[in-house]
Order: C-alpha cells, then structure tokens, then sequence
C-alpha cells in the first residue's frame, strides 16, 4: 500500500517534466530535428519504381492540374516579392554547385536560376508527350518565351521547398524541402507533389542507383518522369512510415496540450516512460479532436481499453488520486 500511495504522486512530477518536453518540442521547427529513414525511404522508392506512367488517368490529371495551379499562382507571388528568375543556359556552368551558392544568390541578390526541362526532364524510355508537367504555361522566361510548368515548378520549390528552409540538395534537404513545401498546397496538389518530389528523390537517393548517387551526386542517374500517383501512405511523415504507434502518439499528446487536456495522459505516465510511451495513452476512438472535457476523455479512455477492467486497474486509481490533486 505504502509503494501505491506514491504513484500519483510519480504521476505528478512525470507529467509536469512531461508538459515542459511538449511544449519545447512543439515551440520548435519538426523540420530541425527530421531524420532520413533508409528503410521509409527504399519503400518510397520501390513504389515509384513500380508507379506506371498514367497521364491519361482523370485522377492523375486532377491532382497535377492542382499541383500546376497553385505552383503558378506561388511563382507569381514570387516576382510580386521582387525576385528575379532566370533560365540557366545552354552551355552556361552550374552556377549553384551547392545549395549554399543557390541561397546567398537569392538572399544578396533577388535572383534565382532555374534549370529548365529543354536540357534534362528524367532519365529514360518513357513517352513523355503526354505528361502533364510540359503543358505550356501563361508565364514567360526571362527571353520572352512561354515557361513549361516543370519549369515554374522547378523555380518555385527551388525557392520555397530549399531557399525558404535553407535546405540542401542532398537526400535529407530533398526530404526537408518536400515537407515545407507540402505545407504550401492543397491535399488534392500534395498527390501530385509527392510523385514529383518525395517519390523521384527517394528513387534516385534509395533506388536502384541509390548507393552509387549518393556516393557520386555529380554522376546521378534520375528516376523516370512519370505521371501518376503514389499510394496515399507515400505522403505521410516519415516518422508516421517509420513508427506509426508513436507517431500518433506524440501527436495525440500536441493535441492534448493545445486544448488544455492535462490529465489525458496521468493514467500511464511514470519516472521510468518516455514521452512516446505516455502519450501512447492518448490513443481513443475518435481522436483528440472530439474531446470537449476531461469526464468525457476519461470515459472514451475507458471505453477504449474496457471500461470495467480500467476502472479496477491501479492505473486507474493513479489518476483519479492525480486528478484529485489536480482538483479536476
């Protein structure tokens, strides 16, 4: 009885280090701290390997015709912002041989280049007449010419995917570069983006070639150009691929914090969990989202682990000691 008596109070001082931990966690950029995750990343790039070209598929052209809208109206923002952008030209040297170069060029100078689809659109053996991202646009080149769409791509996510994160041109800054930019487009665009992003990064840095690229970026062998569409689960957080049971759990956890629902997680947390393991409590039916207060949370609690067996459980008699003290 006497080690029983101490557990809400273990409860207690866990969940306040715990409170500390969300709060800088979610006052800071997920992007900081984002890893590659070669396994996530091989199966990205299997299912590219295994995507089939369908330009003619409706819900391809649905979400590239999204994804070309809104990257239109981003590259517009852009020269509205005064940034200047140009083709590289035939011939002409890489003026950005690192993403450092790309980023000093547009914060001393307004001006990006772009490498434009006329000198490299993928690798291979696909017929490409029909793909979405060479339809011609209603921008014009720095030359007077009407701009491709992979082309305004190119330059948008350049500069809001790597400029804006201050993102590199290898494997992780690709990963990251894709996760800020996602942030800009709507879900129908995102399917799109992934393809032309996510899945050919993860191809050409994971893939076939994938050692052999990373070894020697000079010498990269690209994935194919092809339109279509990943499965949906190609669009989720790595950490989400990687780990689907913490991942919903620390989200759980954001969300518990943000609508003041302390208490969530008391019925779990000791001196000896992680973070990921106290918030796996906050796992119910219906999400976080559909919480409205704490007797209603407690109860779905129980409901999603048996309510008679929770209640009787020494869980169960730590939290309600804790709420107690809590005075909820």
């Amino acid at each position: 009885m006497a080690e029983d008596s101490k557990k809400p109070e273990a409860s207690l001082a866990s969940y306040s280090s715990l409170l500390e931990r969300l709060a800088a966690a979610r006052a800071e950029d997920p992007l900081k701290s984002l890893k590659i995750n070669p396994q996530v990343s091989a199966k990205i790039a299997d299912a590219y390997s295994a995507l089939q070209h369908s330009p003619d598929d409706p819900a391809v052209q649905k979400a590239y015709n999204a994804l070309i809208d809104e990257t239109v109206q981003q590259y517009k923002d852009m020269q509205k912002e005064g940034l200047s952008i140009s083709k590289i030209k035939e011939g002409m040297a890489n003026p950005y041989p690192s993403s450092k170069a790309m980023i000093e060029d547009v914060a001393k100078n307004k001006h990006l280049w772009y490498y434009p689809t006329e000198q490299g659109f993928g690798s291979s053996g696909v017929d490409q007449s029909k793909h979405p991202m060479l339809k011609v646009t209603d921008l014009l080149d720095d030359e007077g010419k009407p701009m491709l769409a992979n082309d305004v791509f190119r330059a948008v996510h350049d500069y809001q995917g790597h400029y804006k994160g201050s993102n590199k041109f290898g494997a992780l800054g690709e990963e990251k570069a894709y996760q800020q930019h996602k942030k800009m487009f709507s879900p129908e665009a995102v399917k799109a983006l992934t393809t032309e992003t996510r899945g050919q990064n993860s191809w050409v840095n994971y893939g076939p070639y994938g050692e052999a690229n990373r070894a020697n970026p000079a010498n990269t062998t690209y994935a194919d150009q092809k339109a279509g569409l990943l499965p949906d689960w190609a669009s989720k957080d790595v950490d989400e691929l990687a780990n689907p049971l913490k991942y919903n759990a620390k989200k759980a956890g954001m969300a518990a914090l943000k609508f003041g629902l302390p208490a969530a997680a008391l019925a779990s947390v000791s001196d000896s969990q992680n973070v990921e393991d106290a918030l796996s409590n906050l796992i119910i039916p219906g999400g976080v989202e559909s919480l409205g207060n704490v007797d209603e949370e407690a109860e779905m609690i129980g409901e999603a682990k048996g309510y008679r067996d929770y209640q009787k459980s020494p869980a169960a008699a730590a939290r309600r000691a804790a709420l107690e003290k809590l005075g909820k």
